[in-house]
């Protein structure tokens, strides 16, 4: 009886982890659409379009006038805490 119970327990112990590492996935799935989106209206913004071929960091590259090496040093300051643009590209936007 005794090892029917913790066999049980352990089986919930492992349903509960894969419902809570689903629940987190829905969540990353659902910020990243939202970037996404976001990209898009930014490359609007900018009078720019994803080409068919081109992914949106490319086309965001692109529109910014930079090489992906740099959206990738910005992306990572950023995600660091730093900031995205450059002092000279705040000031034009007033931030």
């Amino acid at each position: 009886m005794k090892r029917s119970l913790e066999t049980r327990l352990t089986e919930l112990e492992k349903a509960h982890e894969r419902e809570r590492l689903a629940r987190a996935y829905s969540a990353r799935v659902a910020d990243a659409s939202k970037r996404h989106e976001w990209v898009r209206r930014f490359l609007k913004a900018l009078g720019t379009e994803q080409g068919a071929k081109e992914s949106l960091a490319e086309a965001m590259a692109r529109a910014m006038g930079i090489t992906m090496s740099e959206l990738k040093a910005r992306l990572q300051a950023a995600a660091a805490g730093g900031s995205f643009g450059t002092p000279e590209e705040r000031a034009i936007l007033h931030l």
